[in-house]
Order: C-alpha cells, then sequence, then structure tokens
C-alpha cells in the first residue's frame, strides 16, 4: 500500500508516521528548510550537498532511508491546462 502525506511542517506528523515513509520531495524556496526539519524529526543527518532553494517547477527528492543526498528533479509539466470546475451543480 502507497500513502502521500501533505505537509508543510513536518514536526506536525507524528514521527512514527514519518519513520514509515522512504521518500520525502520538497518544493518551493523552502525546500532545503523543509528536508532539514524531516530529518531532525526522523533523527537522520540532513541530506548534505542540497541546494539552498529550488526554482519554480522543481523540487528536491530525498530517498533518506538508501541515500544520504537529495535530488534536484524537475517533473514533467502537464500538456494540457485543467481549469477547476467554476460553477455549482447543486440545485438552488
Amino acid at each position: 500500500m502507497s500513502m502521500i502525506f501533505a505537509t508543510v511542517d513536518p514536526e506536525q506528523i507524528d514521527r512514527d508516521v514519518l519513520t514509515a515513509t522512504d521518500t520525502v520531495i520538497a518544493v518551493g524556496p523552502a525546500a532545503s528548510s523543509l528536508l532539514a526539519a524531516f530529518s531532525k524529526r526522523v533523527g537522520r543527518p540532513a541530506p548534505a550537498g542540497s541546494p539552498q532553494a529550488v526554482d519554480e517547477g522543481e523540487a528536491l527528492l530525498w530517498r533518506w532511508c538508501e541515500e544520504a543526498n537529495s535530488l534536484l528533479i524537475k517533473p514533467s509539466q502537464p500538456r494540457a491546462s485543467f481549469g477547476r470546475h467554476r460553477r455549482s451543480t447543486a440545485p438552488g
């Protein structure tokens, strides 16, 4: 079974839940700080060589159970643009 946990603050997720994961993906200007907070929470050294910030469309991926370093990745962008549903379907 696979699970995805999303948070802006790893300190708010139970340590047992975090240690049950094997991969962390951090995005945004504080991606490196998020990996450091995660590593502190699980009691592991922070990944070496992580950039201090990542550009828009990039992320840091860390398989913390296997690797000491994080990887800078650039996920594929969707070919089509999808908009949110804008009108209510409920009558009234």
